[in-house]
């Protein structure tokens, strides 16, 4: 994949209305696409989560695939739709 992949963070559970919660270690645009390690496209981003400190991504699956998620497991996000600090 062009531009490499980056963590988003480790799944934490299926929540009751089917999205993927994650404990995000970046920050990715809202419908960015989301891969499994295999680099299959299991989603997008559909929400951003809890304090900027420690923040959860949800991810709303693709439906053939949601039952492919596992807890623990780690989803990636592609390096080039990854928000970035700029600082000063």
């Amino acid at each position: 994949m062009r531009g490499g992949l980056r963590r988003l963070g480790k799944v934490l559970h299926v929540s009751q209305s089917g999205r993927i919660i994650v404990r995000a270690e970046v920050i990715a645009p809202l419908y960015a696409p989301v891969y499994d390690r295999h680099l299959r496209e299991v989603g997008r981003v559909c929400d951003v989560l809890g304090p900027v400190s420690s923040p959860y991504v949800a991810v709303e699956p693709i439906r053939s695939l949601i039952g492919s998620i596992r807890k623990n497991d780690y989803l990636f996000v592609k390096e080039n739709n990854i928000f970035r600090h700029k600082g000063k």
